[in-house]
C-alpha cells in the first residue's frame, strides 16, 4: 500500500507544478493585459487633454514641446495596444485559469478516490488512480497548449508569403 500511496503523492506533485505554472502565468498576463489597457486609456485621455488646449503646439511641458508629448504619447497607446493584441494576454490569462481550474478539481476529484480506494485497502486501484491522474493533467496541459499555439500566428505563412 505504501508504494501505491507514494505513486499517488508523485502524480499529485506533477499536477501541484502544472497548477503553479497556470497560477503564475495566468496572473502575469492578466497584470500584462491591465497595464497595457490603463497605459492606452491614460494616454488617449492626455492626448485628447493636450490636443484641445492646444493653443500655442511650441508651448513647453517640462523639456518637450506639447506637439511632441501629444505625438510621445500616440505612439506609446499604440505600442501598448498592439503588444497587448499581438501577445494576445487576454486569451492567454483565461486558458491558462481554465487549464488551472480544471487541473484543481482533477486532484480533488482523485485525492476524494484515493481515500475510497484506500479505506477499501486496494493499493492497485491507487496505482491505477496514479497512472490516470498522470495522463489526465498531461492531457489537459496538452490541450491548452494547442490551444494557446493554435491562435499564435504561423511564422512560416507569414515568411512565404513575404517571398
Amino acid at each position: 500500500m505504501y508504494e501505491a500511496i507514494e505513486a499517488y503523492r508523485e502524480a499529485v506533485n506533477y499536477a501541484n507544478e502544472q497548477i503553479e505554472w497556470y497560477f503564475f502565468y495566468a496572473g502575469l498576463k492578466l497584470i500584462l493585459f491591465r497595464v497595457a489597457g490603463v497605459i492606452s486609456i491614460v494616454a488617449a485621455i492626455l492626448i485628447t487633454f493636450l490636443s484641445a488646449n492646444l493653443n500655442d503646439p511650441e508651448k513647453k511641458i517640462g523639456s518637450l514641446k506639447r506637439r511632441n508629448v501629444i505625438a510621445l504619447l500616440a505612439v506609446v497607446s499604440a505600442v501598448s495596444v498592439s503588444l497587448s493584441s499581438f501577445f494576445e494576454w487576454r486569451a492567454s490569462w483565461e486558458s491558462h485559469r481554465h487549464a488551472q481550474f480544471k487541473l484543481e478539481a482533477l486532484v480533488k476529484m482523485t485525492a476524494i478516490k484515493k481515500l475510497e480506494l484506500q479505506q477499501e485497502g486496494n493499493p492497485k486501484a491507487i496505482f491505477a488512480l496514479a497512472g490516470s491522474l498522470t495522463d489526465n493533467v498531461r492531457n489537459i496541459v496538452s490541450e491548452e497548449t494547442v490551444t494557446y499555439y493554435s491562435s499564435q500566428p504561423d511564422l512560416s505563412e507569414i515568411i512565404a508569403a513575404k517571398d
